[in-house]
């Protein structure tokens, strides 16, 4: 959205997003990972599920989205905040090794870093590692410093603003 609407966004906090261009899994794929921990199907759970997989589908039919979104650059001040254990899809959705090494790699907080350098240049603000994977991060055990690495976030991304204007 930031690079789609520049004007209409002012920063971004990624929480433990994969970044653009880490590309290599199949739509199929890409939707098993994003989905296999949501099991229930019953009232919310059903709902999140079910937009979680109209996004991934969508996501991934969308020519524009991975021809000029992911090639980009975005034009905001963007701070990242990564999970400090990689996500490790279990054994049972059979991806192909190469998928799930690239699943590793990305997810790896140095990773990240270099990535998200390399597309944001200086208007990466900072990288927060905070620990847990990216299903674990938001247990009550993870929540605190999850919470404060947010706020860390938002005000890194206030003070630039504050700074430029």
């Amino acid at each position: 959205m930031a690079t789609i609407f520049p004007d209409l966004v002012a920063g971004v906090v990624t929480i433990d997003t994969t970044p653009p261009g880490a590309d290599g899994l199949t739509a199929q794929q890409a939707e098993s990972v994003l989905l296999h921990p949501w099991s229930r199907t019953d009232g919310i759970h059903g709902l999140v599920r079910r937009q979680l997989q109209l996004n991934t589908r969508a996501s991934f039919s969308n020519q524009e989205y991975k021809t000029t979104v992911r090639v980009s650059a975005v034009n905001v001040p963007v701070y990242v905040i990564c999970a400090m254990d990689p996500f490790r899809p279990p054994e049972s959705l059979e991806l192909p090794d190469s998928c799930s090494e690239l699943l590793l790699n990305f997810k790896r907080p140095k990773a990240a870093e270099v990535a998200w350098k390399a597309l944001l240049g200086e208007r990466l603000l900072g990288v927060h590692t905070i620990p847990g994977n990216h299903w674990t991060m938001f247990l009550p055990v993870n929540i605190k410093t999850t919470t404060e690495a947010l706020r860390q976030g938002l005000d890194a991304i206030e003070g630039w603003l504050n700074n430029v204007g």
